[in-house]
């Protein structure tokens, strides 16, 4: 019995704006939008695969494994850490039907939201500073 082998081509459409730098950055440096993009070649937009597999397998921040099947999740986890694999590495945005090129936060399918999350630390709800995140607008799609 040999290993077998599926390739799937998946594009994944938006279903509302896309917010960027969801994380919480402990650095005291305010770190200006532009940064938060992830950024390829030409500044094409692209989201590295690892943070797909995050999204699927995570555990902190708990991915949909997780969330979805509770503690049975971590047989999910290692199943998919071992038999799923995103290629190309980098997955890049398109909007409109075309690649998403970085140019300016002035006009366009790119807008900066400026807000504050919050964060739960127990039966506490913190209010993190306000932070400047950019926004990609709808429609968007990611394809290789």
């Amino acid at each position: 019995m040999g290993l077998e082998k599926t390739e799937i081509e998946v594009q994944l459409s938006g279903l509302s704006d896309i917010m960027f730098d969801r994380f919480i950055d402990h650095s005291k440096e305010q770190r200006p939008p532009e940064q938060k993009l992830y950024l390829a070649g030409d500044n094409e937009v692209v989201l590295p695969a690892e943070n797909i597999i995050a999204f699927i397998s995570g555990e902190n921040p708990q991915g949909c494994a997780r969330s979805f099947e509770g503690k049975k999740g971590k047989e999910y986890i290692r199943t998919a850490l071992g038999h799923i694999f995103v290629d190309p590495m980098v997955i890049p945005f398109h909007h409109n039907g075309k690649p998403l090129i970085y140019e300016t936060f002035d006009k366009g399918p790119l807008w900066v939201h400026w807000g504050s999350g919050r964060t739960k630390s127990g039966s506490v709800s913190i209010k993190q500073e306000i932070k400047p995140r950019p926004v990609l607008k709808l429609p968007w799609t990611m394809r290789p």
